[in-house]
């Protein structure tokens, strides 16, 4: 009896085993058919994992690096890319219509996970848009300092800085598998591009500009475009002369909406517009 037992046992584990074997040899085949397909992305299948799974999946790539590469988001990427999750699957519930837009987007970081947020939502009918110079901040003789006097402490600090071409910025859309028709970039100055940029309307708009010109032209010219119900989000507050941007657009644009910080390292505020 206990030798029959013993048996039953030993041939449960067997099984057991060969399942288990089974299984790690299914997956190893179909990762070796999705890395055939996509060899520079070492990436879980988005068809063999719930969206969640995915989401956690590439903001942790994002912020920790993949493929033996370092991570494109480096401050805080993780908190960052979950307080804007947040705020895109709000826009999407209540349908406020708008694409999703990054102001200063250096390596695509950020606006890499809006596309996966709408990606796996299933959102076809809304654009990502990047827009930066693509070539790091202006020297400083092509400032406007003498218009905006806010940026002469910072303009030796910024000059130059945060330098990443258009063509990098794209092959890390690609990497990812997310770069189609709806990714739009827009190239150069601000001073140059937000006056008649081809945007519309902005569910969602990011600003990441660094100096007091750069968010006061971003918040000028983007705004308006706003939607009711969309969301302004501000990466710049701890920066003293980008925070006073926003407050004096607040002032003079007689804005009281309360302003409400994410669950960030830095203090990251946005507002709902009404």
């Amino acid at each position: 009896m206990f030798r029959q037992l013993k048996n039953n046992i030993e041939s449960k584990r067997e099984n057991k085993d060969i399942f288990s074997k089974s299984l790690v040899r299914f997956k190893d085949i179909l990762w070796r058919i999705y890395n055939y397909f996509y060899p520079n992305f070492k990436f879980p299948l988005i068809l063999l994992i719930k969206r969640e799974k995915y989401l956690e999946t590439l903001k942790l790539s994002l912020s920790k690096g993949y493929n033996n590469k370092p991570p494109i988001i480096i401050w805080d990427g993780y908190r960052r890319m979950t307080m804007m999750e947040k705020l895109i699957k709000n826009v999407i519930l209540e349908n406020v219509p708008g694409s999703l837009v990054e102001v200063g987007v250096w390596k695509g970081g950020m606006t890499i996970f809006f596309k996966g947020v709408l990606k796996v939502n299933k959102i076809k009918n809304r654009k990502v848009w990047n827009i930066d110079s693509f070539k790091g901040f202006p020297p400083i003789e092509k400032m406007e300092l003498k218009k905006y006097p806010e940026d002469k402490e910072d303009a030796k600090i910024w000059s130059k800085k945060f330098n990443y071409s258009l063509e990098k910025v794209k092959s890390n859309f690609k990497t990812f598998g997310l770069l189609d028709k709806n990714v739009k970039f827009l190239k150069g100055f601000f001073k140059d591009t937000l006056p008649n940029s081809p945007i519309q309307k902005i569910s969602v708009l990011r600003i990441d500009a660094d100096q007091y010109s750069s968010t006061w032209l971003a918040l000028k010219y983007l705004y308006p475009k706003l939607s009711k119900g969309g969301y302004v989000v501000f990466d710049d507050w701890k920066l003293k002369y980008a925070q006073k941007a926003i407050k004096d657009f607040r002032k003079e644009n007689k804005i009281k909406t309360p302003l409400v910080f994410g669950d960030t390292k830095d203090p990251i505020p946005y507002w709902k517009k009404e």
